[in-house]
Formats: C-alpha cells, sequence, structure tokens
C-alpha cells in the first residue's frame, strides 16, 4: 500500500477482466485467513474440474499498490464509485507504458484520453478508463471511477486478445510478450512458487495487497480423465495463462469520509469477490455429446426399418450427427480483435461400398442458439475439398480458401461409396456470441449441432459380402494458447452398421437330384417383421438379373429397368434371390418345369438375426451373433418325403453352423450385451465364437453351405412289376393306397394255396 496522495483508482471492471482469465486447479498452499492470499480456483467440472490445477507452479508479481484510504465499497448503493486508487513503482512505468501503447494500440499513452486524470499511471488506466459502448474510437471514452466490462481496445470493445472479459487480459498478455517489461516485472517484490495439485483451489500467500500478475512456470502437461460417455481420454493441461488479480483490502487501504466510508475490503459491487480467480487458460475443448455423436435416426420409419440392422437394397437410412462446441473465447477474442486466427470443425463422414449419400442438398445443420431458437445454418455447396490452412496461415477473417458453413461430398460410383464432409470451424467463431460474460450464458459454449442425411443401401452391398457401414468422426482445432495454428485433432470413430441376406436354393428332380432349369416363382412378403418396413405383407416383389445370369436376382430399386415379379431358376436349378431385409418371405412355384408337377403349395423362408451392442463403444452394433433361415414343409411325397430340405446332413455343416429339419444357423442366438439365450441348445450355443475369439455370424449372411433345395415330381412315374401310373394328388395317393392293398392280398392267396 503507498500513502493517499496518490490518487489513481482502479475500477472494479478492470478487476474483473484480470480476473478471467486461468488455468487449472490445485491444492491450496496456505491458510485462507490472510486477507492478502489470493486464491485460483478450478474450472467447472466440465471444464477439466480440479486436474486443471494439477502441477501448475504459479509466482504472483506485483505490479501496483492500493492507495491508504481511497478502497470505496458502496456496492448496491453507487457501482460506479466502487474502487481503488492504485500507484504503479516508478520502475515499472516505462516498461509498461510501452506494453499500455501496444495494447491501446496507440504510439504515445499520453495521447490517450483521461492520461493526466489517471496520474500518467498505466495500471491505473487500465482500470479507469471507461471506453463508450459499441465504440473502438478511443477518443470517445472518459476515465472515471467506472469502467465498462469490455475495456479500452486496439479494435472492437467486446473481447480483446485472448480475453475471456475485458483489456486488462490483453495487457497482462502483452506484459508477458514484451521481454524486457517481464524482466523488470520479475525484479519486484513477488510471492513465493507455489506447486499446485488437483484439488478445487490453490493458494498463494501474500504479504500485502495491491495488484498482482500471476504467472505459470510449469510446463505443458497431459492428464486423463474421463468424458460424458465414460471413455478415459487424454487431456491437455496447458500453461496457465498470465492473470492480474486484485487482493482484498486491508484496513489501512479503506476509506473513510462520510459517503465513502468502506468496512468491506472483500469485494468490489462491479467485480464480486477480490483475491479470487477461476482459471480459464485450459479451457473445455471437449466436442463429443453425451450420447454416441452419430446415430441412425429411428424416430422415422426408415430409421426405424433399419433399427434391427438389416435392410432391403433400396432402402434409405436417415442419420443425425451432434458434436458440441467447446469454449471458443480465445478464438473469438482473436477475430474481435483482427488477429489472425484459423478454426477448423470438420464433421467427415465415409461410408462403405453399398452405403451412397446420394444429395449433398439433403444435408441439413441446426443449433440452439443463445436465445434459444433453432438456427438453420445453409451450408454452401463445395465440388472440391478445401484444404487445411498451414500454420501461421490465418487471417483476421480466418482462413482462407473455405466459407463460413460448406458442405462436400464425393461418391465412388464405382462401389457406391461417399465421402461427405461438413465445415463450420468460421461460422462458429463468427457466431459464438458475446465473451465478455464469465459465465458464457451470451455465448453458444455447449450447444450442439444437429446434423442431418440420408443414405441409400444400394445393390453394391451385394459385391461385399452384403454388409456395409460408415465411420464418422469430427477434425477440429484445439489450440486455443496458439489460435493461429493448424494443427486438428481427431474424435473416435463413430460406426454403424448394416446388413442385408439372400436365400439361396436348387431345384432338382425328386426322382434324379438334377437340377431343374425353368422353374417360376414369385416372391410375396408374409411378415416384414418391423412395422417399419416399407414393403407391405402380402405384396409380390419386384426382381432384377444380376449381371444378366440365369436365375441370379436381386431385389429391384428405383431406376431399375424392366423389373419383374417372376423369377426362374437356371440351367442348375439355382435360383438366388439377394438383398433382403429379416423377414418372412412366401415362395409360390406359379409353373414348374417340363415333365414336372408344380409344388400344390407354397413354402416359406424366415430370416431372423441376433446382434450384440456394447453401449459403451461407438460401433453400433459390435457383432451379427447368430443367423438363421427358417423354412416350412408344406409338400411331400405320399408323405414318405418332405420336399423342400436342407440337403446338407446335420453331421456335414461346416464350422459355426448347426442344420435341423427346418433351419440353418450360423452363431448362437444372444441378447443386445451377448449373451447365450436361455434354452438355445448346446451344440448350437458353443457356435458363438470361434478359437479366435470372434463371433461366428458377423460376416454371415447367406446359407449356401446348408444346400437349400426345392423338389418337384415328374407328371408320371411307373410303378415296377403293375405297369401302375403314380398320379399325385390326393387322388393318386389312394391309387397307390389301392394298389399296395391289392399287392399285398395277392401274395397272401398264393402262400395260403401252396
Amino acid at each position: 500500500m503507498t500513502t493517499p496522495t496518490m490518487t489513481r483508482r482502479l475500477a472494479a471492471g478492470a478487476v474483473a477482466a484480470a480476473t478471467l482469465a486461468g488455468g487449472l486447479m490445485a491444492l491450496p498452499a496456505h491458510a485462507a485467513d490472510s486477507v492478502y492470499d489470493i486464491t485460483i480456483k478450478a474450472a467447472s467440472a466440465e471444464a477439466g474440474g480440479d486436474n486443471t490445477l494439477k502441477g501448475r507452479r504459479y509466482t504472483a508479481y506485483k505490479l501496483a499498490d492500493y492507495v491508504d484510504g481511497t478502497f470505496v465499497n458502496l456496492g448496491a448503493n453507487n457501482k460506479q464509485l466502487d474502487g481503488v486508487a492504485v500507484d504503479t513503482p516508478d520502475a515499472l512505468k516505462p516498461d509498461l507504458d510501452r506494453v499500455l501503447a501496444k495494447t491501446t494500440g496507440v504510439s504515445d499513452v499520453s495521447s490517450l484520453p483521461g492520461w493526466k486524470d489517471a496520474g500518467a499511471d498505466p495500471v491505473a488506466w487500465m482500470g479507469g478508463f471507461r471506453q463508450t459502448l459499441g465504440s473502438s474510437n478511443q477518443a470517445a471514452g472518459t476515465f472515471g471511477f467506472g469502467w465498462n466490462e469490455s475495456g479500452p481496445q486496439h479494435k472492437g470493445n467486446n473481447s480483446p486478445d485472448k480475453a475471456y472479459t475485458g483489456s486488462v487480459r490483453e495487457f497482462a498478455d502483452n506484459i508477458v510478450k514484451d521481454a524486457a517489461a517481464l524482466a523488470k516485472v520479475e525484479t519486484q517484490e513477488h510471492s513465493d512458487t507455489v506447486t499446485c495439485q488437483a484439488a478445487a483451489s490453490c493458494t498463494i500467500p501474500l504479504k500485502s495487497s495491491g495488484l498482482y500478475l500471476i504467472l505459470d512456470s510449469a510446463p505443458e502437461d497431459k492428464g486423463t480423465y474421463t468424458d460424458h460417455n465414460g471413455f478415459t481420454n487424454t487431456w491437455n493441461i496447458g500453461v496457465t495463462q498470465p492473470m492480474i488479480v486484485p487482493t482484498k483490502a486491508d484496513k489501512a487501504d479503506m476509506a473513510t469520509q462520510p459517503g465513502y466510508v468502506t468496512t468491506d475490503g472483500t469485494t468490489l459491487g462491479t467485480v464480486g469477490k477480490l483475491g479470487e480467480i477461476v482459471v480459464k487458460n485450459v479451457a473445455d475443448q471437449d466436442v463429443l455429446p453425451n450420447t454416441p455423436p452419430k446415430r441412425r435416426d429411428e424416430t422415422v420409419d426408415p430409421g426405424k426399418d433399419a433399427a434391427d440392422n438389416g435392410s432391403d437394397i433400396g432402402d434409405t437410412v436417415p442419420y443425425i450427427v451432434n458434436y458440441r462446441i467447446p469454449d471458443m473465447s480465445a478464438y473469438k477474442a482473436a477475430f474481435d480483435n483482427h488477429d489472425q486466427w484459423i478454426y477448423n470443425y470438420r464433421i467427415i463422414d465415409q461410408t462403405d461400398p453399398g452405403l451412397k449419400i446420394t444429395d449433398v442438398n439433403q444435408v441439413t445443420v441446426t443449433i440452439p442458439g443463445i436465445d434459444g431458437k433453432t438456427i438453420a445454418i445453409k451450408p454452401e455447396v463445395r465440388t472440391t475439398l478445401p484444404a487445411y490452412a498451414a500454420d501461421g496461415a490465418g487471417t483476421p477473417d480466418g482462413q482462407q480458401g473455405e466459407p463460413d458453413a460448406w458442405v462436400y461430398l464425393k461418391n465412388d460410383d464405382a462401389n457406391d461409396s461417399s465421402h461427405l464432409v461438413v465445415g463450420l470451424g468460421r461460422w462458429i467463431v463468427k457466431n459464438y456470441g458475446d465473451i465478455a460474460r464469465n459465465d458464457k450464458t451470451q455465448t453458444m459454449y455447449g450447444h450442439e449441432f444437429t446434423v442431418r442425411y440420408t443414405a441409400t443401401v444400394t445393390p453394391k452391398v451385394l459385391q461385399h459380402k452384403n454388409m456395409t457401414k460408415n465411420d464418422n468422426h469430427l477434425e477440429y482445432s484445439a489450440n486455443p494458447d496458439n489460435v493461429n495454428s493448424g494443427k486438428v485433432v481427431p474424435t473416435p470413430e463413430v460406426k454403424i452398421r448394416q446388413w442385408t441376406y439372400d436365400i439361396d436354393l436348387h431345384k432338382r428332380a425328386a426322382t434324379s437330384n438334377t437340377g431343374l432349369e425353368g422353374a417360376k416363382f414369385q416372391v410375396t412378403v408374409k411378415d416384414k417383421k418391423n412395422p417399419a418396413d416399407a414393403k407391405t405383407n402380402g405384396a409380390t416383389m419386384k426382381w432384377v438379373l444380376v449381371d444378366g445370369t440365369a436365375g441370379d436376382y436381386r431385389q429391384a430399386v428405383a431406376g431399375d429397368q424392366n423389373p419383374t415379379d417372376t423369377v426362374t431358376t437356371g440351367k442348375d436349378g439355382l435360383l438366388r434371390l439377394r438383398g433382403l431385409d429379416l423377414g418372412t418371405y412366401t415362395l409360390t412355384e406359379t409353373q414348374a418345369p417340363r415333365n414336372y408337377q408344380p409344388l400344390k403349395s407354397s413354402e416359406d423362408v424366415t430370416i431372423a438375426a441376433t446382434f450384440m451392442d456394447d453401449k459403451t463403444n461407438w460401433t453400433t452394433p459390435d457383432a451379427q451373433t447368430s443367423v438363421s433361415e427358417t423354412i416350412t414343409k408344406n409338400n411331400s411325397i405320399l408323405a414318405l418325403k418332405k420336399m423342400f430340405t436342407f440337403e446338407t446332413p446335420a453331421a456335414q455343416a461346416p464350422a459355426g453352423m448347426v442344420i435341423s429339419d427346418t433351419q440353418a444357423i450360423w452363431g448362437a442366438p444372444t441378447d443386445i450385451n451377448g449373451k447365450v439365450l436361455a434354452g438355445t441348445p448346446s451344440d448350437v450355443a458353443k457356435n458363438l465364437k470361434d478359437a479366435s475369439g470372434a463371433y461366428v455370424a458377423d460376416d454371415k449372411t447367406s446359407f449356401i453351405p446348408a444346400s437349400l433345395t426345392l423338389l418337384d415330381q415328374p407328371i408320371n412315374v411307373m410303378l415296377a412289376q403293375t405297369g401302375g401310373v403314380i398320379a399325385f394328388g390326393v387322388a393318386g395317393i389312394m391309387g397307390v393306397i389301392l394298389v399296395a392293398a391289392g399287392v399285398t392280398i395277392l401274395v397272401r392267396r398264393r402262400t395260403m394255396a401252396d
């Protein structure tokens, strides 16, 4: 403290601005009963919590004394009079004058308005100058007891460089950037260096009141933390930004005259508590939401249909992507002050073959605004992907070569895969909000983008084992300590998987097992299983040939030429029906090959699957644990032989498959947690995983090894020795019974005669 002959005053707002820069949590190092001690508080839990102080090493250097008898705290009565006169040591003034000139953008600090009123004291001027709201003109301001939160600035009046509030933040930064000024400050009265631990606060013991510059001498470090989703990630613990903090006032500092009498030296009405600061230099850079960032939109029918992880080719799957906005104060400050900056924020989606994002114009982006109303952002379509800016290549308007919000789509038509990028970096910085409010209530901090688009399962999926997926992640800037860095970091991949299935069968002669060409069928949907499926129960399905190969069909999709509702077996009797969703399908033989009878009844094939989905990771689902094909047996020969069968003997089933009379199954059925369902036969349950630990059924979508076979009988079959003809149907069966009975009677009579 100094004598009351000094009349310079530091207003509350300056103190507030000073208190807004910050870093990481620490362990108290001194009893809290000292009036002069400065307590550094940890960041909020979502911004790193107690870990933000871990390992930080703080030293407090005095910049100015309080003048005795000048501390006024009238609080609600007249906040504009709150403040305290300060005295900067003469040894510091030349260097701090130079720093102030840089901060305010003038060549000579004596030209600043109110310079004489401030006693030509750089620290006093910083706290006492009040700039006209909405103006960046220094001449428009006045020097007085009050201080606007934005404070004097080089350009603009809302967010100086790296400020979380006020130009005192920028003043502190510029002291550190000026080597000579920093060296002189370090010769002044200072505290011992305090090493902080992971705790709610860290206290720096001091011996006198005044304004202090707090510096962190610990290097950048890394810690681990658990994010919103329960995952352990690495936290970048950066060096704390310089902080200017006013202490509490002691009795000698306080005013005593009528109208100014002050008894509380712990607060100032426009600032709040003195001797405290919340560390904010390592701000929350977490972009991940509380749930997996990408998912199917299962609120609409196409998404509900895809929710069982199965799809028909031609199905369109809607997706929702959510990523949050981190603390953008450093970048927004650079933009407000016309400093160079680069901020990348790219949502990237890569689909596998057979899953195509067909229309870039259907991509929508929304976000809740500061006022709670939804903002719809229309990204500009780019035909070329903007390159990332190099380190140091930023401008006052951000990185060049890209709009504020943009979208890019490239499709590989050879395999129907897509590469989608949505860029929002420049938009975020420019629309982040007013960072002058410490509580971030006037910013987009923590708000989440919602990006929506659809992708179509195309016939190209059949060339890739009937499976497809898309991978999504975010690449973003996380360098608040160097806003002109071009470095980006990626988030973990989110994977969403989709399957489609085949029915493979052979049409064969019951008497010779010869493959029968030319059998014609219609396929109808008996049970689509999923109510949201676009197919209609009872509807006849449409088909096209795959590459013109006889007997090899896939579901028809929009744009196919000349689809047919009749499928015909190929030369070897093969019939492939490809690209099917889970469900039950009815096969009705409408025309048998020449010399053969069509089936009297239809037969059903049901495709079912189970999946395991570990909710602690971002793959949906993790694995297909079983897939089965179940058949009916509505046709038979004299009730002796069924005509729809799996011809592969159970003992010859391939590893991982179990074949019974009416079903072939890969793997073992489980619940969503991967637990084998109760009642599962032991020979099936043991097939859940192979020797390597992989799920047996994960890549299975057809049942070719089971040799599903549908028999046809010849029109006429001659009975040996009798010359009789078997005619099938009810009358035919009765005839066979009568013939058999006649043979029995004849044999009996011959025996009796003998």
